[in-house]
């Protein structure tokens, strides 16, 4: 019969709707047993709570009534008082009010004769009360009336209620042991109900939602089979619901499909063919990567540089290309945040050297994860062989330059002693012909540094080195000259980890910086050297001082080659133009940055950031 409902059904959401009308017409039932049997058992114990217990109850009641009018009766036989007799009318009226409620309230065996016991000695109780009352004057009376009769007919009261509130407690256990069975009963046939509805909810729901779904479930694996659309037939499943809508629409989209990979699978190969043509045609080496370092593809100069005599295709590039600075640059790329890297590297084939500009550029899916490396290696060596011969030329004539140039500087400071405070106007042309002398000598020594820069066999020399003692050495050697020229230096040196930076290189930077600002603060300015490290890792210098500052609009333009004080017009930095393009250029190299914050007439901070890669500690840099 549900088979025959199913094929009445004709779309997905009344098969469904069917589903939920079988679940909850199966939940409803097993609803209406359950409420029907907890409503049963609770009018059970409703009734045995407002019948035994609220017995119990007044019977507590009178117990302890009685027991207030005897001690009134004792204190009485003491000592006479209107205050005594109050308390026992009192009472007297509570134990009644009581005993009214138990006449009515007579439910269990034995219980009847009990209670007229009960009114019987409570009425003889009140008897003798008025008795000792109205012969209080006879002490001796009263007392043996207590003891002789009221005092026994108390205790035998008590023992009326007691009896009385026992008969209700074993009525209550008696009926709480019969409420716990059937309880117990009830329990047992709700969990099997319960049980019984949940696996046939089980059962019917995984027979129903198999039936109505296996047309979806056959066009599913017909899909996941599926590896060339124009070898597939078209699906035969008959439904009269949505999903017979969804495999008719199905097959028409393959056949559009069929006839898209026909009309675009040779269009597609001549482009590859183009690409990989162009790509051949290159005259610098260029390979690509996949994520695991290997090679997908190159090109014919590639194979011809690195003199590749088979099929390199999913070799390791590092068994191919056996060079350090290459490694570093890709292993660095992969784990930075960094699209690409743009570096010059040398690498050496059978004892020759060139020089590649290289640009490493990550490729990434349409979901931005990396799936691979594209590299170009741009020849420069005849580019780098000309630039030697023209920095050789400097460095010559350089050299050239500065023997007369020292011995001018010492025949100056000679006379400049001689004519000292005779001649003020020959000393002032003296001191003139020297600082100009001076700035040419500091010129050429820049274009030697310069020179030196370029040179990347040859002119670092890192290590792991203690940033704090370079900055020590260097203010102790600008100590002097502040003291001199009145002007305050602070430093304030932090607990920083050792940096991987040449020491020389960097004491150069650092000198540098501080003789600029000694240059150009007056007296009594202030200049404040600090080093920390910063909430991401890196080590930081900061030099600040309170001097002439740097117009906002010369700022971009103070780290350009010859950009002198003469063009820039703050008198910041030195008159070469090539002090802090040096200290750049030096920072560049060590992957480190300098960032300037400035006011004209206030003061200038130079900020230069050590990345986070290159911090160790100690022993690190020991090992």
């Amino acid at each position: 019969m549900v088979s025959e409902v199913i094929i009445m059904l004709n779309s997905l959401k009344s098969k469904f709707l069917f589903l939920v009308i079988i679940l909850i017409v199966i939940i409803g039932v097993l609803g209406i047993f359950s409420s029907s049997s907890l409503y049963r058992m609770t009018n059970e114990v409703e009734l045995l709570i407002s019948n035994n217990y609220d017995s119990i109850k007044v019977l507590n009641q009178m117990k302890y009534s009685i027991k207030e009018q005897n001690n009134a009766i004792a204190n009485l036989i003491r000592n006479f008082s209107i205050l005594n007799v109050e308390t026992f009318y009192n009472e007297r009226n509570n134990f009644e009010d009581a005993l009214e409620f138990q006449n009515n309230n007579i439910t269990e065996e034995g219980e009847n004769d009990l209670v007229q016991n009960l009114n019987s000695n409570y009425n003889k109780y009140l008897n003798l009360f008025d008795e000792l009352k109205n012969n209080r004057e006879d002490t001796e009376f009263i007392e043996g009336l207590y003891a002789d009769s009221i005092r026994p007919l108390y205790s035998e009261i008590l023992n009326n209620i007691d009896e009385l509130i026992k008969i209700n407690e074993n009525s209550i256990f008696g009926s709480r042991d019969e409420l716990v069975d059937k309880w117990r009963n009830v329990t047992v046939l709700i969990v099997v109900i319960t049980v019984f509805s949940v696996f046939m909810s089980i059962y019917l729901s995984l027979f129903l939602i198999k039936r109505f779904l296996s047309p979806l479930f056959k066009l599913i694996n017909e899909i996941k089979t599926i590896k060339s659309m124009s070898k597939r037939e078209p699906l035969d499943i008959e439904t009269n619901d949505e999903l017979g809508i969804l495999i008719q629409e199905f097959n028409k989209m393959t056949e559009r499909i069929k006839e898209f990979e026909k009309s675009t699978i040779e269009q597609l190969g001549e482009e590859k063919s183009k690409s990989v043509a162009l790509i051949n045609n290159i005259p610098d080496p260029i390979f690509v990567l996949d994520e695991n370092m290997k090679l997908i593809l190159t090109n014919y100069a590639f194979k011809e540089f690195f003199k590749c005599k088979e099929e390199v295709k999913h070799k390791f590039i590092f068994d191919i290309v056996k060079n350090l600075d290459l490694y570093d640059i890709l292993s660095n790329l992969v784990k930075s945040d960094k699209e690409n890297d743009y570096r010059v590297i040398k690498i050496e084939i059978e004892d020759q050297k060139y020089f590649f500009n290289v640009l490493a550029t990550k490729i990434r899916d349409v979901n931005a994860n990396l799936n691979g490396i594209i590299v170009s290696l741009r020849n420069i060596t005849k580019e780098k062989e000309f630039e030697n011969m023209r920095l050789g030329l400097i460095s010559s004539v350089s050299h050239e330059f500065k023997t007369p140039l020292t011995s001018i500087i010492l025949g100056l400071s000679i006379l400049e002693e001689k004519i000292k405070n005779i001649d003020s106007e020959n000393e002032e042309l003296v001191l003139t012909i020297k600082e100009d002398v001076e700035k040419i000598s500091n010129l050429i020594s820049n274009l030697v540094n310069l020179r030196k820069i370029d040179d990347i066999d040859a002119f670092y020399e890192y290590d792991y080195e203690d940033l704090n003692e370079i900055v020590r050495t260097s203010v102790e050697q600008f100590e002097f000259q502040a003291n001199k020229e009145n002007k305050n230096i602070y430093v304030d040196l932090q607990e920083i980890p050792n940096i991987y930076i040449d020491k020389v290189k960097i004491s150069w930077v650092i000198n540098n910086l501080i003789s600029n600002s000694l240059k150009h603060t007056k007296e009594n300015d202030d200049i404040a050297i600090k080093t920390y490290q910063n909430d991401n890792e890196n080590v930081i210098f900061e030099i600040a001082d309170t001097g002439k500052g740097i117009k906002a609009d010369k700022i971009e333009n103070i780290f350009k080659k010859y950009y002198s004080s003469r063009e820039n017009k703050t008198n910041y930095v030195d008159d070469s133009g090539m002090g802090l393009t040096i200290s750049k250029e030096i920072l560049d190299s060590h992957g480190a940055s300098i960032e300037i914050e400035s006011q004209n007439e206030k003061g200038t901070k130079f900020i230069i950031t050590f990345s986070k890669g290159d911090n160790k500690n100690e022993e690190n840099s020991d090992s």
